[in-house]
């Protein structure tokens, strides 16, 4: 399939009239922006018959160019000031609508004295038109935005203490790749409003709710259970899911699942357990302070606790019951296009945050899995 810039299309409609494409729009009143993409120069007649097309391409640019001038008719009502802006004749557009009405077996348009008119099938034609029309359009803008260098204010939320560890650094990497991003990182355990907020993207850990967002997974990470030494020394370790019932548990608010952890028991089954405890929070890093004073069983994704393991101050349990990883994800508002700067973070987090992982892996620290 041979792909125009949506120019051509109005240059092709020129073309099939006998005229060479001059300063066309197709829709009025400030429906495109031509600010936006340069026209491109008109090939020359040389270029054009260079190559003669295959049959069936031909006929797909031909119902093309006959839509175009069809739908500027309608546009103009009238076939002469239809076929100036076309740079053409009067009668070449006359025999080109005529054509169609052949084609389609149906009257399109009805000629008065001073205007021409659509008929109901005309109506019909140039409503789906428009909508086919758009949609090159914005096919062209779409291709045109991914050759667009990102620029401006690019607005992010993280958790704050993923954000801290991998989000900040590898935002101001980016923030260095395009020196026209301005960058916004908000980093708060609260799950913000993406679009009543204003932001780009925000980064989610977990199941989401709702289905008014775009969702890019990036990397999956295990939920941990774990206790400091003392803690488990005075009250026992738990040996199964359900033994969490007489130990004290600090909750996570914001989680939710936060009255019920998610195991798996002996027989790989799903397993939730009510728990209860002296502390809840809606900041991860309290809850892991608490647990490494003694105060109860925590239960998080590993990031947060890597180094607490690491350093010993936390003992695992349960792992024999850990539940699948859950995702840590990016979310975005659903546009019709998405902006070069939302699909430049989103890349770059995809690309890079599994590699970021990755080296802290290497340097002995638990951290979630790539996708």
């Amino acid at each position: 399939m041979t792909f125009l810039r949506f120019e051509s299309y109005i240059w092709l409609a020129a073309e099939a009239c006998g005229s060479a494409r001059t300063g066309l729009t197709l829709f009025p009143m400030g429906k495109q922006s031509t600010a936006r993409r340069p026209s491109p120069p008109s090939p020359p007649s040389s270029e054009v018959r260079a190559r003669a097309p295959e049959a069936s391409e031909a006929g797909a640019l031909d119902d093309v160019a006959a839509l175009v001038i069809f739908a500027r008719v309608i546009q103009q009502r009238s076939f002469t000031r239809a076929a100036r802006e076309l740079n053409t004749s009067t009668s070449a557009v006359s025999k080109r609508i005529a054509r169609l009405e052949a084609r389609l077996g149906a009257s399109l348009l009805t000629r008065t004295t001073r205007h021409v008119v659509p008929t109901e099938a005309g109506l019909a034609l140039y409503e789906r038109c428009l909508r086919i029309l758009r949609e090159v359009e914005d096919a062209e803008l779409l291709v045109a935005d991914l050759h667009a260098a990102p620029r401006g204010l690019l607005r992010v939320s993280a958790p704050v203490y993923f954000g801290e560890l991998h989000i900040a650094p590898l935002i101001a990497q980016l923030a260095l790749l395009y020196p026209e991003l301005r960058v916004e990182l908000s980093l708060s355990d609260r799950f913000v409003d993406v679009s009543a907020e204003g932001f780009d993207l925000a980064i989610r850990i977990g199941p989401l709710s709702g289905a008014t967002l775009n969702v890019r997974k990036l990397v999956r990470d295990p939920l941990v259970a774990c206790a400091a030494p003392a803690y488990l020394e005075r009250r026992g370790t738990p040996q199964r899911p359900q033994d969490l019932l007489e130990h004290d548990c600090l909750r996570y608010t914001l989680a939710s699942n936060k009255d019920r952890w998610r195991f798996v028991d002996e027989s790989g089954e799903t397993v939730y357990v009510p728990v209860m405890g002296p502390l809840d929070s809606d900041h991860s890093g309290a809850l892991r302070e608490a647990a490494i004073a003694g105060l109860g069983i925590v239960y998080l994704p590993q990031f947060y606790l890597a180094d607490s393991l690491e350093r010993g101050e936390l003992v695992r349990v349960l792992a024999s019951h850990s539940p699948p990883p859950i995702d840590i994800q990016a979310v975005y508002p659903q546009q019709q296009r998405l902006p070069p700067k939302t699909r430049a973070c989103l890349d770059f987090l995809a690309e890079e945050l599994p590699r970021r992982l990755e080296r802290c892996a290497a340097l002995g620290f638990g951290c979630p899995r790539p996708m």
